[in-house]
């Protein structure tokens, strides 16, 4: 009787779900994922699918971020009226980027002086201290993960000294990410102080997808200093030590002005969007005047492009699709989780087998074994197209990050994965200036150095056990 129970259940959640997958048109390469697995696992693979099969953020959410959607287009107005635009873009590449990002999101291309790429943990924590330290109106921080010890007790100082100050300090973190800092002395100790603390996507068991994240990583300091990159707020010599990885390698990219601003829109809609009983005040979404660019500063035409599920859920998609297709002479990444779908795939093939030199620089260790299987299953057809493929030695190399012909850089908090292209909420910086990405050319370059290159004829001395689990894990990559 039992048995019989379970097998009509079993099969009836299993038609109910082909049928809903067919009428949400997934890309075949996930739906065909999503299939397996609700066959293959009867009743485990429906509640898997309801848990992790589609990107719901619930009702309740949905309806806060329409409710902010007016105040962004207003705030987005006023940033294009005080900003300086830059006066022209390469027509070819940038310019389309740049208007498709701007009807996608909102978000205008401005003019940004003294930024600087920082490379390096200590430089960025040197940096962000230092800022903290100076704020005299608010600081306002997001990150995916903030993990208290070590040297971040630093940053915990600072901010408590700007408390003391009478600066706003607002402090928003993932649910998932930030695990270790929800509820330990230092968020109850920066809360005592008059800190504001937010918890962003919450997990719920009904209503919404189980697993999407808040992965951006953002610093706004009195409107006037910015800080966005790959580094999360944990102190590279204790995170994930036990993972074999070695150090973290992070970067991060400080901007002043109109930069600062454009980070903060995304920030503020982040915040309001977490307080359900509390609206946008004016005074938080206020775009103070820019100042101009400085005879000595570093200018360079730069839009911010805010990703995730619901309102921008597929402008990085597309923007990446663009850049590679768009690439003449040279294509270098930096990712630290390689699983691409199957489009961008063949965009990088496709590129380099018109003449461009493609270089795709990975970390030799992951800290997600699924993962690195997933993205070894690609390196056969990568390499055969004439893609570089190099390993990372000198730890986890953790920097997002694609230059294109030496002019245009795409930089931020999103991997080549299908979890940063779809389900993540992610921040990218858009830098149409050949001297940003000569300096972010650079840092590959160095990381390059650090690696060695995958050689084909090697690649396919592999044992036959690697391959078997790697072309598993590919199954899996359309929903990891």
């Amino acid at each position: 009787m039992f048995s019989s129970v379970f097998l009509v259940l079993h099969w009836s959640l299993a038609l109910l779900l082909t049928a809903r997958l067919m009428l949400k048109r997934k890309p075949i390469g996930e739906s065909l994922a999503w299939l397996f697995v609700i066959y293959a696992l009867p009743l485990a693979g429906a509640a898997l699918y309801y848990g992790f099969g589609e990107r719901r953020q619930g009702d309740k959410r949905i309806r806060r971020l329409k409710m902010l959607s007016g105040k962004l287009t207003q705030w987005q107005s006023d940033l294009v009226r005080v900003a300086h635009a830059p006066q022209e873009l390469g027509l070819d590449l940038e310019d389309p980027i740049a208007r498709f990002v701007e009807q996608a999101t909102g978000y205008p291309p401005v003019l940004v002086h003294d930024w600087v790429l920082l490379d390096s943990f200590d430089a960025v924590f040197e940096a962000l201290v230092r800022s903290i330290d100076e704020a005299q109106q608010y600081c306002h921080l997001e990150f995916y993960i903030w993990e208290p010890g070590g040297i971040i007790e630093e940053i915990h100082q600072a901010l408590l000294r700007a408390r003391a100050r009478g600066v706003r300090v607002w402090i928003l973190v993932d649910s998932i990410g930030s695990d270790d800092f929800l509820g330990s002395r230092h968020w109850r100790d920066l809360a005592d102080a008059g800190c504001e603390m937010q918890v962003s996507m919450r997990m719920r068991l009904l209503g919404g997808r189980w697993d999407l994240r808040n992965h951006r990583k953002l610093a706004i300091i009195d409107g006037k200093v910015g800080f966005t990159g790959s580094m999360n707020l944990v102190d590279p010599d204790r995170f994930k030590k036990e993972s074999g990885v070695g150090r973290w390698v992070d970067a991060m990219v400080q901007l002043h002005g109109a930069g600062a601003h454009a980070l903060h829109g995304v920030f503020l809609q982040d915040w309001f969007v977490e307080r359900e009983h509390e609206l946008a005040d004016d005074d938080s979404w206020a775009v103070d005047l820019v100042p101009g660019p400085s005879s000595k500063s570093h200018n360079s035409a730069m839009q911010v492009l805010p990703s995730g599920p619901g309102i921008f859920s597929e402008a990085i998609h597309q923007v990446l699709m663009m850049a590679i297709y768009g690439a003449q002479t040279e294509l270098i990444v930096s990712t630290p989780y390689f699983v691409p779908g199957d489009a961008i795939l063949q965009a990088m093939i496709s590129t380099a087998m018109r003449g461009v030199r493609v270089v795709l620089i990975l970390p030799r260790k992951g800290d997600t074994k699924i993962a690195r299987f997933a993205g070894a299953s690609h390196y056969a057809e990568l390499l055969d197209a004439g893609v570089e493929i190099a390993h990372f030695d000198g730890g986890l190399l953790h920097t997002k990050s694609l230059t294109v012909d030496g002019r245009l850089s795409i930089f931020g908090t999103v991997n080549l994965d299908m979890r940063s292209l779809w389900l993540n909420s992610e921040v990218t910086l858009l830098m149409y200036d050949a001297q940003f990405t000569a300096q972010l050319r650079n840092l590959q370059m160095q990381y390059l150095a650090q690696s060695e290159p995958l050689v084909a004829k090697d690649w396919e001395q592999r044992p036959r056990y690697l391959r078997a689990l790697e072309n598993m894990a590919r199954l899996l990559g359309p929903v990891i």
